[in-house]
């Protein structure tokens, strides 16, 4: 799966990519199977020593049923927050 990235948003290099899947590790997996995609917003852990990424997801969710015979993206969007209702005077929900 490939991605169009314009040059001016392009990492400088592997390096810089690997420093902000490790600042910002909560992450979009996105797998492919058939006429399905599976996506997941996750927290994944970066395991520099073996490349890879590590995680977990409920056994409830079939993504997982995928990721061992499809080929999966990983998209980390950097700093995020989440805003929670409670913040708010009246009943609203965040945006």
């Amino acid at each position: 799966m490939t991605m169009y990235v314009p040059q001016r948003f392009a990492a400088p290099n592997s390096a810089a990519t690997l420093t902000v899947i490790e600042d910002h590790g909560f992450a979009t997996l996105v797998t492919p199977a058939g006429d399905e995609c599976h996506i997941t917003h996750l927290p994944l852990l970066l395991d520099r020593e073996k490349n890879r990424l590590l995680g977990h997801m409920a056994r409830a969710n079939r993504h997982h049923e995928y990721l061992e015979s499809h080929t999966s993206t990983a998209i980390f969007t950097g700093p995020h927050g989440y805003l929670s209702p409670n913040w708010y005077l009246a009943d609203t929900v965040p945006t």
